[in-house]
């Protein structure tokens, strides 16, 4: 298949930067492991599905799964993962989980950015010493 761009007139000159739009994005993983995307397809609706493998045992896992275990560090457990484009409180849930979890990141990633900007919060950051205080 062929793709291209059509473009008004421009200044030759300069570069021509094309810069799509990002439909979604989230982080997944584990933080304790080596977490490992093997292959992303869509649908056509939007949803995302993702398949790859985790030494991770904190990698995040849906009650009724089929296997929600982590096995351990050498026997990766193998994953398929889905998100919806239109349910942005997917995105959410799993940044608040890393946030209540994890340290205060750097924001090297987007990922990391997700999560700092949670501490800019005060009130989230009151909810997270809460629930931590409860573990």
């Amino acid at each position: 298949q062929l793709v291209g761009f059509e473009v008004a007139s421009y200044d030759a000159s300069r570069p021509l930067i094309i810069d799509p739009v990002l439909t979604y994005s989230t982080y997944l993983g584990g933080g304790l492991g080596l977490d490992a995307t093997f292959a992303i397809a869509v649908d056509g609706s939007g949803s995302a599905y993702v398949t790859g493998n985790t030494s991770s045992s904190d990698f995040p896992t849906t009650a009724g799964s089929f296997d929600i275990t982590f096995n351990d560090t050498f026997n990766p457990d193998a994953f398929v993962t889905s998100y919806a484009a239109t349910n942005p409180g997917e995105d959410i849930a799993e940044t608040f989980r890393f946030f209540v979890y994890r340290s205060q990141p750097r924001p090297n990633t987007v990922a990391d950015a997700k999560i700092a900007f949670m501490w800019g919060v005060p009130e989230l950051v009151r909810i997270r010493s809460e629930l931590r205080s409860e573990l």
